[in-house]
């Protein structure tokens, strides 16, 4: 299987919704994550991008093997959910799930990158 996006980016993300509420002095905050965005082939797995491809929480697999090309960056992030709570100036209470990415091929694995140069 094939993906290419010629002058565009590649993104499989996983959505996350945040809500939040208010009462007299005190806020609420609580982010819901949908299911791992997922792109999968049974076989061989290409993905090419003119820009940057981009995994945010979700699901890339192959099973046999998995290339990631692209013109600027490869990016494999976790997504973030945030639930928390203040009363007033002086309290607050806050949780924090990183939700991983997977990449994942059969046989062989190939991102190549361009160099990142530290200043």
């Amino acid at each position: 299987m094939t993906l290419t996006a010629l002058r565009g980016d590649v993104i499989n993300e996983r959505t996350v919704t945040s809500h939040q509420s208010a009462s007299g002095d005190a806020t609420w905050r609580q982010d819901f994550a949908d299911s791992a965005a997922r792109i999968e082939a049974a076989n061989d797995m290409s993905l090419q991008s003119g820009r940057d491809v981009k995994n945010t929480g979700s699901v890339l697999q192959a099973g046999r093997d998995l290339s990631i090309s692209a013109g600027r960056d490869v990016a494999i992030d976790s997504a973030q959910t945030e639930k928390g709570q203040t009363r007033g100036a002086n309290s607050s209470n806050s949780s924090i799930t990183q939700l991983s990415s997977t990449v994942s091929a059969g046989r062989d694995l190939t991102a190549p990158g361009r160099p990142r140069h530290q200043r």
